[in-house]
């Protein structure tokens, strides 16, 4: 990754925190300005503030969804 692709990734890594979005789960990925975000985040909202969040980047493809909804100590989903 070259430190103007570096730069790209940083910013939008402070853009997901300033709309308190968990990216512990998001892997961005930035090749020549082009970005590829791909992962989960806990809520469909926070899904949503992603994609607003990373609105404007020159060239981007969203592969984040929501994380499953758990409803028993097992880990699973519903």
């Amino acid at each position: 990754m070259n430190k103007r692709d570096e730069t790209i990734r940083e910013k939008l890594l402070e853009r997901l925190s300033a709309v308190d979005v968990d990216a512990r789960n998001l892997a961005i990925e930035v090749a020549t300005g082009s970005v590829i975000v791909r992962g989960s985040v806990p809520t469909e909202q926070q899904r949503t503030r992603t994609i607003e969040a990373l609105a404007g980047a020159h060239s981007i493809e969203v592969l984040v969804r929501p994380a499953a909804s758990v409803d028993g100590d097992d880990g699973r989903g519903r």
